[in-house]
């Protein structure tokens, strides 16, 4: 009887474990950063440290709204909150005379990693789950996407859309020029080379009215501006 006892209380201890600290069975995602405000924006430039399985550093840089932190103040230590649907960054630190450092600690959404998982979007990480965060992937974006007629996304693209700032007044900007068809492939080829409805727009004004992505992407890379058009066609060079 006195071991049965001794089974039960250590049942009991078990048990009150898991209900009094369950936060300690989920991992944070920890880092530094040093940021910036210039009038209602706030740059913040975060060095990630080693999470889970993961090793070594990275760093970005992104750009917020002050008024989508909770609790920011100047010219004292303090922790400050942003929350969105992939999970909720605390930073802790201070800003004086507009610039500021401290620590940061990122904790995962799992509801919202959930909905990803029902939306087809499956074993994202922690560290992608901050990729998410930093470029506000959120609920209204996935559906947003699906509108546009993006159905079949993969996991990985996602990322990558939300790595390199694909949100979606870039994608309609690019579909309202006329490549309405143009894949997620390519929308990540022309936000990474700097094409966009300004730089289309003059290509146009130049005269080159029917140009392929492809097309655009190759002048891009190799520094094609409408300044250099203009300087070829004012030489005679009429059929550029």
């Amino acid at each position: 009887m006195k071991k049965n006892n001794t089974y039960f209380f250590v049942l009991i201890i078990l048990c009150l474990s898991c209900l009094l600290y369950p936060a300690s069975l989920a991992e944070e995602i920890e880092g530094s950063w040093v940021g910036k405000i210039r009038n209602d924006k706030i740059r913040l430039s975060f060095n990630i440290f080693d999470y889970g399985n993961r090793s070594g550093q990275w760093n970005t840089t992104t750009y917020f709204t002050r008024s989508e932190f909770s609790n920011l103040q100047m010219d004292k230590e303090h922790e400050f909150t942003l929350r969105r649907d992939a999970g909720v960054l605390n930073l802790f630190g201070k800003f004086s005379n507009d610039r500021g450092f401290g620590d940061f600690t990122f904790s995962v959404s799992d509801e919202f990693r959930d909905f990803l998982e029902k939306e087809g979007f499956s074993n994202i990480d922690d560290g992608e789950m901050l990729h998410l965060f930093f470029s506000d992937i959120n609920r209204s974006y996935i559906k947003g996407i699906k509108d546009l007629g993006y159905k079949n996304i993969s996991t990985s693209k996602l990322i990558s859309l939300a790595i390199h700032d694909v949100n979606l007044q870039y994608i309609k900007d690019v579909q309202s020029l006329g490549y309405e068809d143009i894949s997620l492939s390519k929308l990540l080829s022309f936000r990474i080379h700097g094409i966009d409805k300004k730089y289309v727009d003059n290509i146009r004004k130049h005269g080159l009215k029917d140009v392929s992505p492809n097309e655009l992407l190759s002048m891009k890379i190799h520094d094609v501006t409408p300044e250099f058009i203009k300087n070829m066609r004012s030489q005679g060079f009429g059929d550029v």
